[in-house]
């Protein structure tokens, strides 16, 4: 489940559109999180740069993967500030970008629990018994 979790997260999600012409007031690059953000920010922007039948192609031309998808867990919002500092191991994988996709893929196995809950238990049930001491026989 987590493996089909990291090809979903690659697909669909880690992703961002980057601008790299002249801006006026903004840094030279700018970066915008959907394909339409991107595409309206060309024609607001840049409008008098291209030929308008040639959009489409610089909306996927400024398509780029991002090797973080986030800085903070969307789930538990720990941050990851301490390890802002990308490391990558010999084979070129990056270590932080691993080390996020398996903390966030902890957290989507924990929601398979949920599955197994009778209908009748209530969150403040379920959170008891997964924060209570383990007995040790």
């Amino acid at each position: 489940m987590r493996e089909l979790w990291i090809d979903h997260e690659a697909q669909y999600h880690r992703h961002q559109w980057v601008c790299d012409w002249p801006h006026d007031d903004k840094p030279n690059i700018s970066a915008f999180h959907s394909a339409d953000e991107f595409q309206e920010h060309l024609v607001k922007d840049h409008k008098d740069l291209f030929n308008e039948k040639y959009l489409q192609l610089l909306v996927g031309r400024g398509k780029q993967e991002l090797d973080m998808p986030f800085l903070e867990c969307p789930f538990c919002h720990d941050t990851f500030m301490d390890m802002k500092k990308s490391e990558v191991d010999a084979s070129g994988v990056d270590l932080l970008a691993e080390r996020l996709l398996k903390h966030v893929g902890y957290h989507i196995s924990n929601f398979s629990f949920y599955a197994f809950l009778d209908s009748n238990e209530t969150e403040d049930s379920m959170r008891d018994q997964m924060t209570a001491p383990k007995s040790v026989n």
